[in-house]
């Protein structure tokens, strides 16, 4: 199986990789030379508070594909279902998008990167998860990732892999 290498940054950073692509800097420090990379963009929908320039990350440009994601940066599990109701986590369906853009992308790129808004928790949670089905290194000491976004995505990915649908990396387990 091909290990496919993942890094977990703000929408700053994202945005600024794409900038400096765009304005025809082709290298930099932060950009592997010739990579095709893919990304996973997360931030919070305009409704919940966030201005609409962060909530819809400018990334085109660099990226060889783009998934856009808007969900809140909350863990269900410490909430009340008052306050759930009122908020916007990430669902089932967020996830499944997930899984299938690695699917779609996972024999074309060179690395599958994230971003979040602030690049600690919802990237750092899809970044282990893309680590764990690829085989790539997350740091072991990492804490600070959103578990409900790793676990729904553990969770539907199961679910995919028990219905027959390929999933990558569904032999070796998620750890």
């Amino acid at each position: 199986m091909k290990q496919l290498p993942t890094k977990f940054l703000s929408r700053k950073e994202a945005e600024d990789i794409t900038a400096t692509y765009n304005a025809g800097i082709m290298y930099s420090s932060t950009v592997p030379y010739g990579k095709k990379i893919a990304i996973v963009s997360m931030v919070s929908p305009p409704e919940m508070g966030e201005d609409h320039d962060a909530a819809v990350t400018k990334l085109e440009g660099f990226w060889f594909k783009a998934l856009k994601l808007q969900f809140q940066d909350i863990d269900p599990t410490h909430c009340s279902p008052e306050w759930i109701a009122a908020h916007k986590p990430m669902t089932d369906e967020h996830a499944q998008q997930v899984i299938d853009f690695l699917l779609e992308v996972e024999n074309e790129v060179d690395e599958i990167w994230t971003h979040c808004e602030a690049g600690i928790s919802r990237s750092a949670a899809v970044s282990k998860f893309i680590a764990s089905i690829y085989g790539s290194p997350f740091p072991d000491d990492y804490r600070h990732y959103n578990q409900h976004v790793f676990s729904t995505l553990r969770r539907v990915h199961a679910i995919a892999g028990l219905h027959g649908k390929l999933v990558p990396g569904l032999k070796g387990g998620l750890s």
